[in-house]
């Protein structure tokens, strides 16, 4: 349903060819409004007359039993028994022990005061001492809101925003680095753009309850189920815009760079990349609110952190408004942060340039 209505409300973007529509016959609007309005009723009366109120269950396939077996295939030969990369198991293994953890023990180790500092610098050189002051004053909130419960003590809201950083930047570096090369391929190949195009939509538009089953089967519970989860809804948004933003390049630069003897790998690295520059980095900040949106989801499979926080005040047997408030708020002051600054980057040689 989600990919007809995209269909619907997108169109296509190929205008029908003027000898074809040409070949068409015209129909004179009564005749048209006739028919949109007769040929819904005659249906409605022809399912009456021949009882076809309810889809027919001939017609009607169980597709459950084959899901269930795939996925059974899946685990039994992908996550441990793949030549050279050892299967998903070893994959999340590596991404926990060697990317996710060390990331997570460095932020967490150095001083609250440096991080703060260091972004607010960050900012500045983005943008500005407004932009500066921003980012300093959404981390100073989060430290400020204090300790929550957790295992034998209390845990710091500063220490689980660290966690959810870690996880965060971990997901946007894998789906940056998935979504780029594909939105640069589909952005100069319409076949390609066809072929991806179905993929994309059911991975931005099925429900992440859906397709945490298979994740969770593959990389077991643990935060590396956490980080595919936030990648496979982060994808779809930097591969379209990326697409989007180098179809948009106009043709006479490019036509240019090719007349003066540039290959085709020279003109999109020197011409279309960085004539869609502001697209490229509409779809870098787009997938990082989709991270930040997948997080509490993320937290169901064990990636913990600020997620968990919120989610564990949902439960009727443990009923911590005050603990999901400060969860969220905290969530959303990294979103506000991390959103500030991915879009001063994008705007920022225009800034320049008109200074």
């Amino acid at each position: 349903m989600a990919v007809a209505l995209d269909r619907v409300s997108t169109g296509d973007r190929n205008a029908v060819p003027s000898q074809l529509s040409r070949r068409l016959p015209k129909v004179p609007p009564h005749i048209a409004t006739a028919l949109a309005v007769g040929v819904p009723v005659l249906a409605v009366l022809a399912a009456r007359v021949f009882d076809a109120a309810q889809f027919p269950s001939s017609l009607q396939y169980d597709i459950a039993p084959a899901i269930d077996d795939a996925v059974g295939w899946v685990q039994d030969n992908l996550r441990k028994d793949v030549p050279i990369i050892g299967g998903t198991q070893a994959i999340s293994d590596f991404l926990v022990g060697n990317i996710i953890d060390p990331l997570y023990e460095w932020l967490i180790g150095l001083p609250w005061l440096l991080v703060v500092v260091f972004v607010a610098f960050v900012g500045w050189l983005s943008r500005g001492w407004r932009l500066a002051a921003t980012v300093a004053a959404c981390l100073v909130l989060i430290g400020a809101m204090g300790s929550i419960p957790g295992g034998t003590g209390t845990i710091s809201m500063w220490d689980l925003a660290m966690n959810t950083l870690s996880l965060v930047l971990v997901a946007i570096t894998i789906s940056v680095l998935i979504a780029l090369p594909l939105g640069m391929w589909a952005g100069r190949s319409d076949r390609v753009e066809r072929v991806l195009r179905p993929f994309l939509d059911i991975a931005q538009v099925m429900p992440q309850f859906v397709y945490l089953i298979p994740v969770v089967f593959l990389f077991g519970i643990g935060r590396s189920a956490g980080v595919v989860a936030c990648v496979v809804y982060a994808v779809p948004p930097c591969t379209r815009l990326t697409a989007l933003g180098m179809r948009e390049v106009p043709q006479a630069p490019r036509e240019a760079a090719t007349s003066f003897g540039a290959t085709g790998p020279q003109e999109m690295r020197l011409v279309q990349l960085p004539l869609a520059r502001k697209a490229i980095l509409l779809g870098i900040n787009q997938t990082l609110m989709m991270v930040l949106a997948t997080v509490i989801i993320a937290a169901l499979v064990g990636a913990g952190a600020l997620g968990l926080v919120a989610y564990e005040a949902t439960q009727k047997a443990n009923l911590k408004f005050g603990q999901g408030v400060a969860g969220g708020l905290s969530i959303v002051l990294l979103a506000i942060m991390l959103d500030r600054l991915t879009q001063a980057w994008g705007t920022r040689s225009e800034d320049d340039g008109g200074a």
